[in-house]
């Protein structure tokens, strides 16, 4: 790829036991894998690691870290750091509806467009996910 510089990092359990993201430091390129997609409900999995606090921390540190222009996410639309920022908040209001039962229908009308994964990721399965499996826990 010519003079391009390829990172590759672990950044540990977030949506796996140990995540692993490459970054293309000339095109300011990010391949994330499953860690960030554009209004897709992530699968949330206990057997593979997925914790929600851990998530959230991740893209923090991600956004804050690597200067982005493009993210090839591992399923969906090709994004950009803004929609990193669209998926913290997303964590953040499952997490929400998951600790206050009476916020779960607005929190689901919200990203009713999202895309969904029936029986595998609706926004109603991961509030149920945190519900279930909350960081304490894992």
């Amino acid at each position: 790829m010519g003079n391009e510089v390829l990172k590759l990092y672990n950044v540990g359990q977030a949506h796996t036991f140990s995540d692993l993201i490459i970054y293309l430091e000339n095109r300011k390129i990010l391949l994330s894998g499953d860690l960030i997609s554009k209004k897709v409900n992530p699968v949330l999995n206990k057997e593979t690691g997925a914790d929600v606090d851990k998530l959230i921390s991740v893209l923090q540190y991600i956004a804050q870290k690597f200067e982005i222009e493009k993210i090839i996410t591992g399923h969906g639309e090709i994004c950009d750091k803004n929609d990193i920022s669209e998926l913290i908040v997303y964590y953040k209001d499952i997490k929400t509806a998951a600790e206050n039962p009476e916020k779960k229908k607005e929190v689901i009308q919200k990203y009713k467009d999202w895309v969904k994964m029936p029986g595998m990721a609706t926004t109603k399965i991961n509030i149920e996910y945190v519900e279930e499996n909350n960081s304490n826990n894992l």
